[in-house]
Order: structure tokens, then C-alpha cells, then sequence
């Protein structure tokens, strides 16, 4: 019968992005980045974050989902990588709804794990993450989806919440010049 997964690429797990020693055909950067010098830390109580790194980054950039670890990590967040497949929105998309909620149920049972635990989930690619916090309830219609749901944060938004909760602060030097964001659609559709 096979599993609810399949994947055109041969990574379709974490050991991609979880193994920073392992080399990939899309290594840029081969070492971690340098520290970042002007961001102050302030230590009350231990963060821990579930990364969700997606599709995209475990099979097109794991340098980029190393380097958020380690952007993490340089905050005395602790990282767990947990094993976990595609959040579903393809199959979403595509009416697949029963592969996407093989999808959920999947990362739905390893991510309350951690949740249970204390763990924050923390997610970069806004697609994914939206899936995870307005379709895993509907999906899934358990308490897990809910869980899961309520649990999540986009990377920049867990960042600025520890700002706010005066866990670190940003010493960053003007510079003259104009430039432009684009904010994700699936990040302003949350108000962040």
C-alpha cells in the first residue's frame, strides 16, 4: 500500500537540514554563520522550538534552514528538528483531502509531542505555516489540530515576541538607503 508521502526528491526526511556536518549539493556557506554581534540576549526562562522547515527548505535550501537554526540557537533557543513530512497544502490544492489529512495527521502526531512538552513551533515558509495554524484544525478536527495550531509561530514573529518579552533587543545602526519588502501574503493574512 505505501506510505502518504512521496517525494520526487530523495530527501524526505530531516537528516537533511537536522545533520549540519552533511554535505549537500546546494552548500553555499560550508561553516556555520559568524554570530550576530549586535543583538543583545537577555536569559530568563529556556525557549525551546520545533523547527518546521517544509518541503522547500529540506530539498531546495538546507543551508538556509541551518543558518535559522543557528540564528535560534545564537539566541539560547533550543532546537529540535522533528521528523515530519510535507504540511499538506499541495494536496490541499489540489482537493487532495484525503493525503492532506495523512499529511496532518503525520506532523500532527510528532509536533504535540513536543508541544506537550513545552516546545513552541517555530516555521519560516509562510505557506506551511499557515496550513499548520488555520487548516490542521479543520482537517484534522481534534484536539492535536488545535494544539497545533494554537502553538505555531513564523520565525520573525517568535523573534519580535522575545523582543517584547525583553529576552533580547536589536542594537542595529541606521543606514541611508530605501529599501523594499514585500511582506508574504500567507504572513499578512495572519496581521503580522
Amino acid at each position: 500500500m505505501g506510505t502518504p508521502y512521496s517525494s520526487i526528491s530523495p530527501i524526505t526526511d530531516c537528516t537533511e537540514i537536522s545533520e549540519p556536518n552533511k554535505k549537500s549539493t546546494n552548500d553555499k556557506n560550508k561553516e556555520k554563520p559568524a554570530p550576530v554581534d549586535h543583538i543583545k540576549i537577555n536569559k530568563p526562562k529556556e525557549r525551546k522550538a520545533a523547527f518546521f522547515h517544509g518541503c522547500y527548505l529540506n530539498s531546495n535550501a538546507p543551508d538556509e534552514g541551518r543558518m535559522i537554526i543557528a540564528i535560534l540557537e545564537h539566541f539560547g533557543i533550543r532546537v529540535a528538528v522533528p521528523d515530519q513530512v510535507c504540511c499538506g497544502l499541495p494536496a490541499l490544492g489540489n482537493g487532495d483531502l484525503v493525503k492532506a489529512k495523512g499529511f496532518a495527521k503525520k506532523n500532527s502526531k510528532e509536533f504535540a509531542k513536543y508541544v506537550n512538552e513545552g516546545w513552541d513551533i517555530i516555521y519560516s515558509c509562510t505557506s506551511c505555516g499557515h496550513t499548520l495554524i488555520y487548516d490542521y484544525p479543520e482537517i484534522l478536527d481534534t484536539d492535536e489540530g488545535d494544539l497545533i495550531s494554537e502553538n505555531t509561530w513564523n520565525l520573525y514573529e517568535y523573534l519580535l515576541l522575545l523582543r517584547d518579552e525583553g529576552r533580547l533587543s536589536f542594537d542595529f545602526k541606521p543606514f541611508k538607503k530605501i529599501i523594499s519588502y514585500h511582506i508574504p501574503c500567507h504572513l499578512r493574512g495572519r496581521g503580522v
